[in-house]
């Protein structure tokens, strides 16, 4: 709904309620620093195009910008967006869009990461090939999840892996990275029964 039309809808003076939405959203968003500042940029831009005639057309770059895409640095500007998502500031991120996922009610966020092609040395069907440098940033990024799991509110990574996380190439298994490999790796495996609370569970048909 537009601004005009929430103004109708509650019987409000237009110009009243939109001082009253950004008093809201300054509250709410602004003010919240659990959110780092370009995201909360984002998601002021995004809330204030929407109440606007034709306005999530100006929403586009922002959309791009949290979706990864390269966006021209003067649209970001304009909604006060100072940096491209990278390595260096997606985690922190991920957090916010935790914390604003809990903000808005929802249950939590469930991401799904297959990291078989890891162990995969050679590109198979034009797909991307990762470099033995690649596998153990890879391998970084989720001892990092795993650490700072107490600012994740509602995350859960599942990670699908295959055999070779653990025989494959020894370049590119788990054992390489220590550090990952001792938060997941299970220090008893009772048999050939699962324990349903163990970070590594095996599957098989």
């Amino acid at each position: 709904m537009t601004l005009p039309d929430l103004a109708t809808a509650f019987a409000v003076a237009p110009n009243l309620l939109a001082h009253h939405v950004d008093r809201w959203l300054t509250a709410d968003l602004w003010e919240d620093h659990r959110l780092v500042q370009d995201f909360r940029a984002a998601l002021l831009s995004m809330c204030l195009s929407r109440l606007e005639p034709g306005g999530w057309q100006t929403a586009g770059p922002v959309v791009q910008w949290l979706c990864g895409e390269k966006v021209a640095p003067a649209a970001l500007r304009t909604a006060d967006i100072s940096v491209r998502l990278s390595r260096t500031n997606a985690h922190a991120m991920l957090a916010s869009l935790c914390h604003f996922l809990h903000k808005a009610g929802t249950a939590g966020l469930l991401v799904v990461l297959d990291v078989r092609r890891l162990s995969g040395a050679v590109e198979v069907d034009g797909l991307l090939r990762y470099s033995t440098a690649a596998v153990m940033d890879a391998y970084e990024v989720l001892r990092e999840l795993i650490d700072d799991v107490e600012h994740l509110p509602g995350l859960f990574v599942a990670v699908l892996a295959d055999a070779a996380l653990a025989t494959g190439d020894p370049r590119r298994a788990l054992s390489q990275y220590a550090a990952l490999q001792m938060r997941v790796w299970p220090d008893v495996r009772p048999g050939d029964r699962q324990n349903p609370l163990a970070p590594l569970v095996w599957l098989a048909r």
